[in-house]
């Protein structure tokens, strides 16, 4: 319910603009949602192209305006020389008469602010001198809610920041971070911001032990997932008809045309994968587990290439039994998902772990981790495995596959969608709303 008296929300755009959708994307837009749902004043704060002067329509132009795809020496060279300054963002023009991307998710704001290369200028100013980019906003903010842990300070403001696991850390060899300046800064967003909040019980266990941090001075709101109605609400007869055209003809055309080549999905009749192609999220380990299950459902792999990615990729490509789809529009994937006999998602280590969310919210019965936040956000919804151990996923597969299996398949889908009233958008508010009310209180 709303406040006596609005706050005055700023939350950064830095995730907001990106096209895929990320993990912390997904919780910095769902974040927007809450905001205005507990009836706050949203502002948003961007880093785009655009400058903070001049003719309305092109700055306006200018934000809207595609990121630029490969290193820019110029753009580099701009946010160095702009460290020493105070970033005083100007509001970004809405003229009426620039089109916007209608696939650009940008929150429902009551303003949106804008400083040229602000994020990129905040990394080199700690990297150069260890500080904090300061930031004068136009209008007043009562909380600063930076969605990831960035070097930057909100003058004015109560400032909050979001850990959503520690990855670099707990599994450094899964991350290209430079692991002591990673450190450092979570160490001084410890020691200086006014709060932290993150996304699960694991990853505060985690903030407390390894930084470490007060006790008091760290909330666990966890994070929902937004899926429209629309999507949920498709008859079945409407899935299966969008599964049997939008996945038909290209998967077979994408694969060699081998013996068990797979040139349809249907529903019930595939496994899903659903995440990046990194590390830690153990995609290797589940393919080994697939193979060797003998299970005559296919494996569904949809997520970008992060990196250490190729031999994973030749080995999807020597199955044709794997379908590999880098991307998916949200739609689409939610049709997978819902069509899907099982999600497999057996992560070395999660923050949170959305996929497992928005499987339990399409109906999907799910296999993942016993470790780290998957197992605390499965609760007994779904199959734990150890995700070292291939051989208890192999038969995680082969349990989901078997004859008598469906008894199982219905049971772990009814408590997916009990599970996911724990984490609704409703519940969360609350929660961030309490935790705001806290960090004013103080």
């Amino acid at each position: 319910m709303p406040r006596s008296r609005p706050l005055r929300i700023l939350i950064d755009g830095m995730n907001l603009a990106l096209e895929q959708g990320t993990g912390v994307a997904t919780y910095s837009r769902n974040l927007s949602v809450c905001v205005k749902m507990l009836g706050h004043h949203l502002v948003a704060l961007y880093g785009k192209q655009a400058p903070e002067r001049g003719d309305a329509v092109l700055r306006e132009a200018m934000f809207a305006d595609a990121p630029p795809a490969k290193f820019d020496i110029v753009r580099e060279t701009r946010a160095l020389a702009r460290v020493v300054r105070t970033a005083r963002p100007a509001l970004v023009p809405d003229t009426g008469l620039v089109i916007r991307d209608s696939h650009q998710q940008r929150p429902d704001c009551d303003a949106v602010l804008n400083w040229r290369d602000l994020f990129r200028t905040a990394q080199h100013r700690f990297s150069l001198t260890g500080g904090f980019l300061e930031v004068v906003s136009p209008e007043p903010v009562d909380i600063a809610h930076w969605t990831y842990p960035i070097p930057i300070r909100l003058r004015g403001a109560r400032n909050i920041y979001t850990f959503h696991d520690l990855v670099p850390l707990k599994l450094p060899y899964a991350t290209l971070d430079r692991k002591e300046r990673y450190y450092r800064l979570l160490r001084k967003i410890v020691r200086d911001a006014d709060h932290v909040v993150t996304v699960s019980e694991c990853s505060r266990d985690d903030i407390l032990s390894m930084l470490p941090a007060a006790p008091e001075k760290v909330t666990n709101t966890y994070q929902s997932v937004t899926i429209p109605g629309k999507l949920l609400s498709k008859s079945r007869e409407d899935v299966d008809i969008e599964l049997a055209h939008a996945f038909h003809a290209p998967l077979g055309e994408a694969a060699n045309k081998a013996p068990g080549n797979v040139d349809t999905l249907t529903r019930e009749g595939f496994y899903l994968y659903v995440g990046a192609i990194e590390p830690k999220k153990n995609l290797r380990r589940v393919i080994e587990a697939y193979l060797a299950s003998g299970v005559p459902e296919p494996l569904v792999v949809v997520g970008r290439q992060a990196w250490q990615f190729k031999d994973v990729v030749n080995m999807m490509a020597r199955s044709p039994r794997i379908i590999y789809l880098d991307y998916l529009p949200f739609s689409q994937m939610i049709t997978l998902m819902r069509s899907a006999r099982a999600l497999v998602f057996a992560s070395l280590y999660e923050g949170f772990g959305l996929p497992v969310l928005e499987a339990f919210l399409c109906g999907t019965p799910v296999v993942t981790a016993s470790i780290s936040s998957t197992a605390e956000i499965a609760g007994d919804a779904a199959l734990l495995v150890d995700p070292t151990d291939t051989a208890a996923i192999r038969d995680a597969f082969r349990r989901l596959s078997a004859p008598d299996s469906e008894p199982l398949r219905r049971a772990l889908a009814a408590k997916g969608l009990a599970r996911a009233e724990a984490f609704s958008e409703a519940r969360v508010a609350d929660a961030i709303d309490a935790c705001y009310a806290r960090v004013m209180a103080s």
